[in-house]
């Protein structure tokens, strides 16, 4: 594999990694949010510090063609756009990275 090869798979499976890692926070948080809501404990506030830089733009966005609703579709929202990146950008960074080592 070529040098660009190796830094075009590198690049890729980090961010999958990356990916895959908010996939499992945002199913935590929602699973929190679930069963303790309003719940103080360091660790709960640590999940909501990690998720939120994600889920705010998406509520905000949401908010202005639904208004304010009860329920929250964010991490719904995230769920897909994480998906989509890890099937499209991710998939294709292995693909390049694949085709650079001939």
């Amino acid at each position: 594999m070529t040098p660009l090869g190796n830094l075009v798979f590198a690049v890729a499976k980090v961010l999958d990694i990356a990916i895959n890692l908010m996939f499992l926070l945002l199913l935590a948080r929602v699973v929190v949010s679930w069963v303790m809501p309003g719940n103080s404990h360091p660790l709960v506030q640590t999940l909501y510090a990690i998720t939120e830089p994600l889920l705010f733009p998406i509520r905000q966005f949401i908010q202005r063609f639904t208004g304010h609703i009860a329920v929250d579709f964010s991490p719904i929202v995230a769920f897909l756009g994480l998906t989509f990146i890890q099937s499209f950008v991710v998939h294709t960074l292995f693909q390049l990275a694949q085709q650079l080592t001939f």
